[in-house]
């Protein structure tokens, strides 16, 4: 398969326009035997790894603790990857230009993907065989779903499902690490030590603009690619995806923010969700803190201490029918018996519909 170069003019003309024509990636190729489709080739779309490392650019210092932070708005949506009870954000007005950051946290290796696309993020264990990979975009599809390529075999993986779908890897599958979406006002409040991505200073992004205004249109589905409709649910409806043991389930935003709080049973495990309403979409406005309050949403294992709790959300917080405590968006008993105790993450997608019912076709709705 031979893949088309990136052209670095119309990436800069990309940049400045700030127009959702100009900015969003249009087929060039279509290898239609494989239904891979050239978005935009490997390499363009300068990724951050640690220490950063931007062209011309060398940053030793890759993060700042939350009080340093003055750039961020309350309602501004970022990515919280833990792993081995180490916690770090990712602030989306970073990740919507440079889409992939590679690191480590509490001693694993990650890479951090978001694809604007279909707006969906994943946190990686990038080992293979013991061997730590770098992932960059691929700037292709496979149908809707976004692929990264490894710089190791040139192999592509869903960054979806953490598959390898072409090249010397394929068969081979990333583990995630859980990650979560937040709006910083709820992220700094309770972890006012935590650490945060810097903004690279460099001036050749513009961070707090979107690039890709008007996007999450719900009457805006993608022509851009190739995909097959469920109308199950509209295209552009943001979903919250579980996948556990092979069993899928997708939650509409729209019944999240009716109910608040959702428990489920999937593939063996017991999942509680959580909804944040005023967290804005990083994809309507041209500036992404104006966006309109398209939610955010935490997914937890409802367990403590080995009982099964069942979640609710009263219009003031969120309880928990067996013993009445009260807990913060973040999982957090903030008052009654269990006050003190903290859930464990859970594993979970935000994606738009369209792109979750691709990469998971027998996906249950609820």
């Amino acid at each position: 398969m031979v893949y088309a170069k990136r052209r670095p003019v119309g990436g800069l003309l990309c940049i400045w326009l700030l127009s959702l024509a100009a900015c969003l990636p249009f087929p060039a190729n279509r290898d239609t035997s494989s239904g891979i489709s050239d978005l935009e080739p490997a390499g363009f779309v300068p990724t951050l790894v640690r220490p950063l490392v931007i062209p011309n650019e060398n940053y030793a210092q890759s993060y700042s603790p939350v009080a340093a932070i003055d750039w961020l708005q309350p309602n501004e949506p970022v990515l919280v990857v833990s792993a081995n009870q180490s916690e770090q954000a990712f602030p989306l007005q970073i990740m919507v230009w440079h889409l992939l950051v590679e690191g480590e946290i509490g001693g694993v290796p990650v890479a951090i993907s978001y694809d604007p696309l279909v707006n969906h993020a994943v946190a990686f264990d990038r080992r293979i065989n013991g061997v730590a990979y770098h992932l960059m975009p691929a700037g292709e599809t496979l149908g809707a779903i976004p692929l990264l390529q490894d710089q190791e075999t040139g192999s592509l993986w869903s960054q979806i499902t953490g598959a390898a779908l072409r090249g010397p890897a394929t068969g081979q599958i990333l583990r995630p690490v859980p990650l979560s979406w937040h709006s910083w006002r709820s992220w700094s409040a309770a972890n006012p030590q935590g650490l945060v991505l810097l903004r690279p200073a460099s001036g050749l992004r513009a961070y707090g603009l979107n690039p890709y205004p008007g996007y999450a249109r719900q009457d805006n589905p993608p022509n851009f690619v190739h995909w097959e409709p469920d109308n199950r649910l509209s295209p552009m409806e943001m979903v919250a995806g579980l996948d556990f043991n092979g069993d899928q389930q997708a939650f509409s935003f729209a019944k999240l923010e009716t109910e608040g709080a959702v428990n489920t049973q999937i593939g063996g495990y017991d999942i509680a969700l959580f909804f944040d309403p005023q967290t804005a979409s990083p994809l309507d406005d041209r500036y992404i803190a104006a966006g309109p309050a398209s939610g955010s949403v935490l997914a937890y294992d409802a367990h403590v201490d080995g009982k099964r709790l069942t979640f609710f959300w009263d219009h003031l917080a969120f309880r928990d029918l067996d013993t009445g405590s009260t807990w913060d968006i973040n999982g957090r008993a903030v008052g009654g018996p269990l006050q003190g105790q903290r859930l464990k993450p859970a594993l979970y997608h935000v994606a738009f519909w369209f792109a979750w019912s691709q990469a998971y076709p027998k996906s249950r709705v609820n």
